[in-house]
This record gives C-alpha cells, sequence and structure tokens, in this order.
C-alpha cells in the first residue's frame, strides 16, 4: 500500500455521495405520487378510476362516416361522374351491402 495515495480517493466519494442523495431525493418525490394514485381493486382491474384532473368537456361529439369520401377524392374534378350522374353503378345494380342497397351516383 502507499501511504500517498488515498484507499478511497475524493472524486469515488463525491460521486456515491451525489448519487445517493440524488436517488433519495427521486424516492420521495415518487413515494408522494404513489400515494396520490387511485387504488386498483384486484376484482375489477379494469373499473373505471377517476382522473388526475377534473373534466372540462361536458359533451363529446363522435363522427363515424362508413364509405365516406376520401380527402383526396373530394375535390377531383372527375367529368364521369357529371355523365353518370342519377345512374346506378354499372353492373353492380343488385349489389346490397352492409349499408343497404347500392343507391344512385351524385
Amino acid at each position: 500500500m502507499n501511504p500517498d495515495k488515498p484507499q478511497f480517493p475524493r472524486r469515488c466519494f463525491l460521486e456515491g455521495a451525489a448519487s445517493s442523495l440524488a436517488s433519495v431525493a427521486l424516492t420521495a418525490l415518487l413515494s408522494d405520487d404513489v400515494r396520490a394514485a387511485p387504488r386498483i381493486d384486484p376484482s375489477r382491474p379494469y373499473a373505471a378510476r377517476p382522473g388526475h384532473t377534473p373534466a372540462k368537456a361536458t359533451n363529446v361529439i363522435v363522427i363515424f362516416c362508413s364509405g365516406a369520401l376520401s380527402h383526396v377524392d373530394t375535390f377531383d374534378y372527375k367529368p364521369d361522374l357529371i355523365k353518370w350522374h342519377g345512374k346506378p353503378l354499372p353492373g353492380n345494380e343488385k349489389l346490397v351491402s352492409f349499408q343497404g342497397p347500392n343507391g344512385m351516383l351524385t
């Protein structure tokens, strides 16, 4: 052993002290969050629980457009649509889909 060289260098001591203080602070911060979190009932794990903040919305509107036009197709000029306006789609006059019988082209 060299008496001039310390066994436990000062740099190692400071690194260990800093990381241990940081872990103590992190543990203290996380323990507050755990206590504030709602408890989960094991018999009903998927039951609704209160949110972190109170809800601001009073109504929700859901728009579902099954078979709606693509945003790309909406503004394109289609001269054949003028020709076929008010007529059924050729070859599919008797086709019935999940939306009902096919209508006329508009």
